[in-house]
């Protein structure tokens, strides 16, 4: 929090001043937290924050709205019943709401801009220390490839389905009890198979449980689920992808042959794409929009 002459202290629209004697006693009782980029904050002990409450009520409501879709896909009793998505519900709502609270300040720059840095900085720290966690434990040569704000995926080479899940509760009970109450890693799903293209662009064949017989397309950033990509690439992406993740190498051959063989049978509908064009790129970029305008 930006600090002025006179010692007072500048958050937001808000400009005060600390009584020594409190910020002594917060000292004293260990009732202060400085974050990693120096932002001070009080225990919750001290004074309940209010981005937290509001943080808490909306991962609850994810939570319930995550298991109701999973309890939903397991119970097949109902015939009629649509298909679940990932996406109904609301979550994609209170998902965006979360992020706006928890990441997003950092647009805010103007108004709470040492907020936003105390947020991004602890959930760094906090990461990359359960990064360490993994990489120097002994979960059967484990190690973590990709990590990314809250979340990371561990490689666990030449495990089974079962293997994994049982080395991934581990991990997770373990960084949990490494942070304080209500920091909570939680195992959410096992790829068998998995492409890690970019940062928060990848797709894997995932298993939600032990139990699950048969695994699900996950996709998350790539051409299958853009809006903004032809109906084309979408469509051979995702059936391609499903062959690799099912090893059907022939199928797989048979399929794309057959499909680039007859590109010029499809509607031209098929082709067109939204991007905008941002007029900066490498003299070799491979991007769509720019190859068009020029």
């Amino acid at each position: 929090m930006a600090r002025e002459k006179d010692n007072s202290i500048q958050l937001g629209a808000m400009k005060y001043t600390v009584p020594k004697p409190e910020l002594v006693d917060c000292i004293s009782k260990k009732k202060l937290h400085c974050s990693p980029l120096s932002s001070a904050f009080v225990s919750e002990s001290r004074r309940k924050g209010i981005l937290p409450t509001l943080l808490r009520e909306v991962l609850g409501a994810r939570i319930m709205v995550k298991a109701s879709i999973k309890h939903a896909r397991a119970s097949k009793t109902d015939p009629g019943c649509a298909p679940v998505g990932p996406e109904i519900g609301g979550q994609r709502h209170i998902r965006l709401y979360q992020r706006k609270l928890q990441r997003e300040d950092a647009m805010c720059r103007g108004e709470l801009g040492d907020v936003a840095d105390a947020i991004l900085g602890k959930g760094r720290e906090t990461l990359e220390r359960a990064i360490t966690l993994v990489n120097e434990g002994n979960y059967g040569g484990a190690r973590v490839i990709y990590g990314d704000t809250d979340s990371m995926f561990v490689l666990v080479a030449g495990a089974t389905k079962a293997e994994a899940f049982a080395i991934g509760r581990r991990i997770a009970d373990d960084v949990t009890k490494d942070n304080p109450t209500p920091v909570v890693l939680k195992l959410e799903k096992v790829y068998m198979g998995c492409v890690l293209e970019t940062k928060k662009r990848y797709a894997g064949w995932m298993y939600e449980s032990e139990d699950d017989e048969e695994g699900v397309l996950d996709a998350k950033g790539i051409e299958t689920i853009r809006r903004d990509t032809c109906p084309v690439v979408a469509k051979v992406l995702e059936r391609s992808l499903r062959l690799i993740f099912t090893r059907n190498w022939r199928g797989l051959s048979v399929y794309l042959n057959t499909k680039l063989s007859r590109l010029r049978d499809l509607p031209y509908t098929d082709f067109v794409f939204s991007k905008e064009y941002r007029g900066e790129y490498a003299e070799n970029a491979a991007v769509p929009q720019r190859k068009v305008a020029l």
